[in-house]
């Protein structure tokens, strides 16, 4: 019987008893280990005989017993297995437990499998088929066994059944594992099955036929080709993306990059899955990357930064946010990465900054130069103070801020003698003493004073918000300062001294013109007087009457 050859080839001991010819049980290998005795001999044995003979009782004995076969003692297990024409009685054997429940019998546990079992002769005639096969196609074991695949499948099914795998099982004793997609008229539809065939042998050894267990796995494949579909239009929407899309696991490794990080890398995924920064670009160069992902785990949100590193086509840039991924406990297992090429803008706004630095150095040498020029139009070169234009342009001011205050002091200074010193020391030595009474004015005025070259070797000194009784003190202190700067700076030989005019606003004029040519009539004054001395303008007295 092929359906004993079947569960001969069990693992677990079996005992097959044909009920045509129960003096000649079969024992497979395992149950011949078990009872410790060859098949020969348990045929020729008195436990047989006489032990065993409860096993061969009609129904009314239960499906599961305990029996002993010499000093051991057994759990029998049977089923009443009938193949085609024939019945056969299958026991399996095992140490009995101190409670063995209700165990199914072996029909009912092949029934119960969710998946097709079948055996086929040499012709692949169905020889047996569980209670699934026969749902399949809609028919009772009866009319199943004895049939081919032409009878349930479209011929071409039915070829490909017979030339792919049940052939190799039965002429070339091969184990067949296959995935086969057949026809079902009955539901007028393609089923995929995961089918596993192996050749069912006889007791000398040939093979009598195949047994097979096929599984239904069409959802499955459904369910894989639309992730299949999916993971295929995900992966096109990301190879196009224009950023880099990577994910990586917690130990920072890249279980995931798109087209557009291998073009980065300039590598295959292969090359980089698996791998850190640290291994792709160096301990040195992937260090500050490899420190933003740790602060991903770390932290455990998004991360934001602007990374770059070094490529053979230069430095890029790289505006990458970094989003954790949870697991089903809510711990963070990995990341997904995002990266925006900077490179172009980030070497833009270089170059912006660079052009700004270049234009702000132009227009800080521009505006020193306006200021160098206006300097030196508003100062006398030889002394640096205030020239007469500068004074003509301040005039406006200093008469406001006069008439707000209602003073303002003017000292008119002129070197005494001057020419001489020209003419007997030189003119090298006539510019030193202009340069020394520029510096005695300027150390002896105030920062608000106005302190200007006038002409030639006339200076003059503005004193804003002054009275004549303090601006004469002034000037009787920068006379004599610069007679003293004079003895100790110049040669023993050289004396100079200066006579000083002054005049006020609103006492001596009430324009800047006025009072100026009140200071100039002051300073001649001093000098017809013996020069080296400080007047203050004298209005001269009306004239009297006759």
């Amino acid at each position: 019987m092929a359906i004993a050859t079947l569960f001969l080839q069990l693992k677990q001991p079996v005992l097959v008893i044909d009920l045509a010819q129960p003096e000649r049980p079969l024992l497979n290998p395992a149950a011949c280990e078990l009872l410790d005795i060859s098949c020969d001999d348990f045929r020729a044995s008195d436990y047989w005989k006489q032990g065993w003979q409860p096993l061969l009782c009609d129904q009314n004995q239960p499906d599961t017993q305990v029996l002993q076969f010499g000093h051991v003692m057994l759990a029998c297990e049977r089923s009443l297995i009938t193949d085609q024409a024939e019945q056969a009685l299958v026991v399996l054997l095992s140490e009995p437990v101190a409670e063995t429940g209700d165990v199914p019998a072996l029909s009912h546990v092949l029934d119960g499998l969710g998946a097709y079992v079948y055996c086929k002769d040499r012709d692949s005639r169905y020889t047996y088929v569980n209670r699934e096969v026969c749902e399949l196609f809609s028919m009772t074991p009866a009319q199943i066994l004895g049939c081919d695949d032409r009878c349930f499948f479209d011929e071409a099914t039915t070829q490909k059944l017979v030339e792919d795998s049940d052939r190799q099982v039965i002429e070339c004793g091969e184990v067949v594992r296959t995935e086969e997609v057949n026809y079902i008229p009955e539901f007028g539809e393609f089923r995929t099955y995961l089918t596993v065939k192996k050749p069912l042998l006889n007791p000398a050894g040939s093979t009598v036929g195949l047994f097979g267990i096929s599984t239904d796995i069409t959802a499955q494949k459904q369910i894989q080709q639309q992730l299949y579909d999916s993971e295929r239009k995900l992966s096109t929407v990301l190879d196009n993306v224009g950023a880099c899309i990577f994910i990586k696991d917690c130990d920072c490794r890249f279980t995931y990059i798109n087209r557009k990080t291998e073009q980065v890398f300039g590598t295959a995924a292969d090359s980089v899955l698996g791998l850190t920064v640290l291994d792709l670009l160096g301990p040195e160069e992937g260090q500050a990357l490899y420190q933003t992902d740790l602060q991903v785990f770390a932290a455990g949100k998004r991360v934001e930064v602007l990374e770059s590193f070094d490529t053979p086509a230069g430095t890029m840039y790289f505006r990458t946010e970094k989003i954790p991924i949870c697991n089903a406990d809510g711990e963070v297992d990995g990341y997904i990465g995002l990266a925006m090429d900077m490179t172009e803008q980030v070497m833009l706004e270089r170059q912006l900054i660079d052009a700004n630095q270049t234009l702000q150095q132009r227009v800080d040498e521009v505006t020193q130069l306006k200021d160098e020029l206006h300097q030196q139009a508003i100062r006398d070169p030889l002394t640096q103070l205030y020239n007469r234009r500068y004074l003509d342009s301040q005039q406006p001011d200093l008469i406001a801020q006069a008439s707000a205050c209602k003073e303002l002091a003017v000292i008119l200074i002129d070197v005494d003698h001057f020419k001489q010193v020209n003419d007997q020391l030189g003119h090298q030595v006539g510019d030193e003493v202009l340069q020394l009474l520029a510096r005695t004015l300027n150390e002896g005025c105030r920062r608000s004073d106005v302190v200007c070259r006038y002409g030639g070797e006339e200076f003059l000194v503005v004193l804003p918000a002054t009275g004549i009784s303090d601006a004469c003190v002034r000037a009787e202190q920068l006379r004599r300062s610069f007679a003293q700067v004079v003895r100790q700076q110049l040669p023993g030989d050289v004396t100079c001294t200066i006579s000083l005019g002054i005049a006020s606003y609103p006492g001596h004029g009430q324009t800047f013109d006025a009072v100026l040519s009140a200071s100039d009539k002051a300073l001649y004054a001093a000098k017809t007087a013996g020069r080296n001395q400080v007047l203050v303008y004298e209005p001269p007295s009306p004239a009297r009457s006759v």
